[in-house]
């Protein structure tokens, strides 16, 4: 994995370990850079078409129209030390905030820039140091002046959470160091045994503190080693968890490895501080295991489990809209079923689900 460099520049040979500090780089000029690392989520494609991923310490954003790249480096920041490796990237929905990518390093960083261009909007603080950051995830939707809001999971002994916001939705007012205050709620997810692996945004998140909630929502999800998934709840600055359940007769799955938010269904009755009762909405939740089975959550509860749904690990999920029947829409009860789930396994496979169950497109061996 190494950038095509001018190479009458001085520095470190090729395939030399270890990689070239940041002056290095700066004092070179990078034209273009082939392959790419190997964490999941690393591809998405940004607002213009073009194909966002990282590649050792660089943001990347590759255009195949005019077979060109921009890239991002924030994280070569230290001086005389070999730049940290990106260990994780997210996207941010590209009609709401302006198409801002988060990637997060080896060395607990977190880089805010502009996945079309490669400029950088922000830094945040390190706050998950050694062991680095291990999943991001920006909230699904903009709920009027709270903005857009990131989820940060490190992977250092108590795997450190911290959620940040933007109040603007576009990034560019989290940097502290030009008066920024992006840091909303921490958290600790756990000990090793519960190491985290992702994290995901309930679709009807975050909500305004005024609006009805049911018991049985909550704002994002954490998974991995350790058994169910965790459900957190942003309340006056702090996140609070509770594990999720399983119906009777569906076994727990020991290590999960992706979700995402997939709309919601009618739920119990909330109150909104006037005493008269507000119909409130009860998101659900598709969850990958390391089992291959896909299950989907109702609240914070497993209602259904789809036993061997791919041959081993799911590695993805992603929401999409769907053109069905309204005999599926009716049969499936997410937000008119027209949300479906794609799924992709380490078997190769990927499958579109209407309903997170049954597989309606495969491709694949």
């Amino acid at each position: 994995m190494q950038a095509l460099l001018d190479l009458t520049a001085e520095g470190p040979a090729f395939g030399s370990t270890p990689g070239p500090t940041a002056e290095a780089l700066a004092a070179r000029k990078l034209s273009f850079l082939f392959g790419m690392s190997t964490f999941r989520g690393n591809a998405a494609v940004n607002a213009d078409g073009n194909v966002v991923f990282a590649s050792g310490g660089l943001g990347c954003v590759y255009s195949k129209k005019f077979h060109g790249m921009a890239f991002h480096g924030g994280h070569l920041s230290g001086k005389g030390t070999p730049a940290p490796n990106v260990t994780c990237l997210a996207m941010a929905p590209s009609a709401c905030f302006g198409g801002a990518a988060a990637t997060g390093d080896a060395a607990g960083g977190v880089c805010l820039w502009d996945a079309c261009t490669g400029s950088a909007r922000g830094t945040l603080p390190a706050l998950h140091g050694a062991g680095g950051v291990v999943a991001l995830a920006f909230s699904s939707t903009e709920r009027g002046s709270l903005g857009s809001f990131l989820v940060s999971v490190g992977g250092d002994a108590s795997n450190t959470l911290a959620v940040w916001q933007s109040p603007s939705g576009d990034w560019t007012d989290c940097d502290p160091s030009s008066g920024g205050k992006a840091l909303v709620a921490t958290a600790c997810c756990g000990g090793p045994k519960q190491r985290p692996l992702f994290a995901a945004w309930s679709s009807c998140s975050p909500q305004p503190a005024t609006e009805a909630r049911s018991s049985e929502c909550f704002d994002f999800v954490t998974g991995g080693f350790g058994g169910a998934p965790t459900f957190w709840s942003l309340t006056a600055g702090n996140a609070s968890g509770v594990s999720g359940t399983f119906s009777p007769g569906l076994a727990p799955e020991e290590v999960t490895t992706c979700a995402v938010g997939c709309g919601a269904v009618s739920g119990p009755v909330a109150k909104k501080g006037t005493g008269k009762p507000f119909p409130a909405r009860v998101p659900v939740t598709v969850v990958g295991g390391a089992s291959g089975r896909v299950l989907v959550f109702t609240g914070t509860v497993c209602s259904k489990a789809c036993q061997g749904s791919h041959g081993s690990a799911v590695t993805d999920l992603k929401a999409c809209r769907l053109d069905v029947s309204p005999k599926a829409a009716n049969a499936s009860g997410l937000d008119g079923g027209r949300v479906g789930v794609v799924s992709c396994g380490l078997d190769g496979v990927v499958k579109v689900r209407p309903d997170g169950m049954r597989s309606i497109h495969k491709q694949g061996p």
